[in-house]
């Protein structure tokens, strides 16, 4: 909720260094120091170059708080860069599943503060993960494979080859146009929103094991809830007894739908960082 109103700064214009070397109660966002350089013109005010540093990583780019005509709230322009973060660093956790993790925001909104901004913003997010790790048993439920997911061992590890979303912002709704978690057991695809600045998920999820599952469920989950604490909900159809029994049926005679490919992750990152 960090206030950007700069309507009531009519007569002064300049220029500020600021540098902040330790940031305490982030939240647990991890969040370690801070520093730019803020210009002010005319009820217009740039920090770039801004950069804060994450315990992992950096966010660095230009913010632009537009009020030179006047108006009730400012005109933000958010362009900032994620650079070499990972899972942990942004959303905690207990490290059982992490990767590199580069970003991308692009956002125009109107709002006193930068909660508010994102709330009504239009522009681009973009996250990749790459090169990173996850129990198995999670990789092969995220390919619907609950035969091999319920019977694997704990302490087993799969790669997380790539993670990626693209949100396409309208009044801070975010569509994911493209949205693919690929591992080396399972592939994952989404579709769905986010909504800002709640961070509300409203995504369906279909999957694929990459080598002959064991009992793979057809059909799709959906996450609800918020990023930070999401929630999953099975429909009915999909752990109905007749379902499981097709499941089982297709199990035993061979005849299972197409397996997943490697996601071209190269290609992923350049789509979702445009």
């Amino acid at each position: 909720d960090t206030r950007i109103n700069i309507g009531k700064i009519k007569n002064t214009d300049g220029r500020i260094s600021i540098r902040i070397d330790k940031i305490v109660g982030a939240g647990g966002v991890g969040l370690r120091s801070a520093e730019g350089v803020l210009t002010m013109d005319n009820r217009l005010l740039i920090a770039n170059p801004f950069t804060v540093r994450l315990n992992r990583g950096t966010l660095a780019g230009e913010i632009r708080v537009d009020q030179r005509k006047g108006q009730a709230k400012p005109k933000v322009s958010i362009a900032l860069a994620l650079r070499d973060s990972s899972i942990d660093a942004i959303a905690g956790g207990d490290g059982s599943v992490d990767a590199t993790v580069d970003g991308r925001l692009r956002l125009v909104g109107t709002g006193s503060t930068l909660r508010e901004v994102v709330g009504q913003s239009d522009g681009t997010i973009g996250v990749i993960a790459r090169d990173g790790g996850l129990p198995a048993k999670l990789a092969r439920l995220l390919g619907f494979d609950v035969g091999k997911g319920l019977f694997t061992s704990d302490d087993r590890q799969a790669r997380l080859r790539c993670a990626g979303i693209l949100l396409n912002m309208r009044r801070g709704v975010g569509t994911a146009s493209t949205a693919i978690v690929d591992t080396s057991e399972s592939q994952t695809r989404a579709t769905g929103s986010v909504t800002f600045p709640e961070e509300r998920i409203a995504l369906n999820l279909t999957g694929a094991p990459k080598r002959n599952s064991v009992l793979r469920l057809p059909g799709s989950v959906s996450v609800l809830g918020t990023i930070r604490e999401p929630s999953i909900s099975v429909p009915r159809d999909v752990k109905s007894l007749g379902n499981v029994l097709k499941a089982v049926g297709r199990a035993l005679t061979g005849k299972q739908s197409p397996e997943a490919r490697d996601a071209d992750c190269r290609a992923l990152t350049a789509q979702v960082l445009r």
